[in-house]
């Protein structure tokens, strides 16, 4: 029995150079075969999260101008809300920024009192690397949406604008 025992350590010298070049092989092989999957599901979810975003804004800003006692110092306003890859900027007038920044911290979108935000970004990097939404309130405080997004700073066509596809379409009209 002890003979058997140390025989069987004296064979046992592991894996031989050969398999092991072959099993690294067949790993690079399955890497390159999965690793492109892999990257369009992350560049996937990327978009989608921008796409969440963009329409947690939106609703933020629909439910704050909603509000009667919000809603009754806006007039006329057109903001612009940028998101790209280190932050968020809000322009337009003055008045009008005011309240989607407002509506944003009121929503705990964010908690920064300027105009620059830093808590929303562009998260895309191949499909777009930026994304506008306009605002605008009408003086019968009809709220319109409009999408667009950009890519190395050239706007997508209004036709093929993967951004306001998103949306299933590349406006919005809510009537507050």
């Amino acid at each position: 029995m002890r003979e058997i025992i140390e025989k069987r350590k004296k064979n046992n010298k592991g894996f031989s150079l050969v398999e092991l070049i072959i099993v690294i092989a067949i790993m690079a092989i399955l890497v390159a075969i999965l690793a492109p999957q892999f990257l369009k599901y992350v560049e996937r979810s990327r978009n989608t999260a921008d796409v969440a975003n963009a329409r947690e804004i939106t609703n933020a800003v629909i439910a704050y101008i909603a509000d009667s006692e919000v809603n009754s110092g806006i007039s006329t306003a057109e903001v612009t809300i940028t998101a790209d890859g280190s932050k968020t900027t809000i322009g337009g007038d003055d008045a009008g920024g005011d309240t989607v920044l407002a509506a944003l911290k009121e929503a705990g979108i964010t908690s920064s009192t300027a105009k620059d935000l830093n808590d929303v970004k562009c998260k895309s990097k191949t499909t777009w690397d930026s994304y506008t939404i306009t605002v605008k309130v009408d003086t019968e405080g009809v709220i319109t949406f409009k999408y667009k997004s950009s890519k190395n700073g050239t706007d997508n066509s209004a036709g093929s604008d993967p951004f306001a596809a998103a949306f299933q379409q590349g406006s919005g009209t809510v009537s507050g």
